[in-house]
């Protein structure tokens, strides 16, 4: 069976569109510099105090390009969809959707602390090759460079989760709550290309296939 794949991409960065064959579809990135300085959703988003305002919106409309990728496909009722954001970069051919499982599936990314102020997991988190489960009590996962929907049920309890919410946070940080099993396949598919980030422009650092930030 094959897969409905997406790349969530900001018109001005047309570039990177290019990275992406006709077995892709486009799925237009929320760009902040487009949304009214008033819009709600700067206002529901919750930031760190001392996050400047340019990545306080940024992280906003990411936030809200996944929030209407999940929700297409949820409405048009899409089972095996793959999503990345438009800077992942392939690192292996995608496995059979049986090898996926039947839940949500990290296909690239970084393990943190529980605790995100402590930063990033130095050391490898043991995984077998294949699918493995996220067990979120001991272990959180960051970054939605790409992750799998099965079935567009599981879209849409994130949706129903996410709209009981009157304050939402990263996209990436709130999953971990999303009321949904989630697991991991190893070593990651797709992994963080080098280019500048469109949120962060001082990031330095990128997820690999081990899900470290290097």
């Amino acid at each position: 069976m094959s897969y409905h794949k997406f790349f969530i991409n900001l018109l001005r960065c047309e570039d990177r569109a290019k990275n992406f064959d006709s077995s892709w579809t486009r799925s237009p990135a929320v760009d902040y510099q487009l949304l009214s300085d008033d819009h709600v959703m700067f206002e529901r988003m919750v930031s760190f105090w001392n996050l400047n305002p340019h990545e306080h919106r940024a992280k906003t409309a990411c936030f809200m390009s996944h929030y209407n990728i999940l929700r297409k496909i949820a409405e048009q009722r899409l089972v095996n969809c793959i999503v990345v954001e438009d800077d992942a970069v392939q690192m292996s051919e995608l496995p059979e959707p049986e090898m996926l499982g039947n839940e949500f599936c990290y296909l690239g990314g970084y393990f943190s602390n529980m605790k995100l102020t402590k930063g990033a997991l130095k050391e490898r988190v043991p995984s077998k090759p294949g699918l493995n489960e996220l067990n979120r009590e001991t272990h959180r996962m960051l970054m939605c460079v790409s992750y799998y929907i099965p079935h567009y049920e599981i879209a849409q309890k994130i949706i129903n989760y996410i709209n009981t919410k009157a304050r939402v946070r990263a996209i990436d940080c709130m999953a971990h709550s999303f009321p949904v099993p989630m697991n991991y396949f190893y070593p990651a598919v797709f992994v963080e290309g080098p280019g500048q980030s469109t949120i962060r422009k001082e990031k330095r650092k990128h997820p690999t296939t081990e899900y470290l930030l290097r």
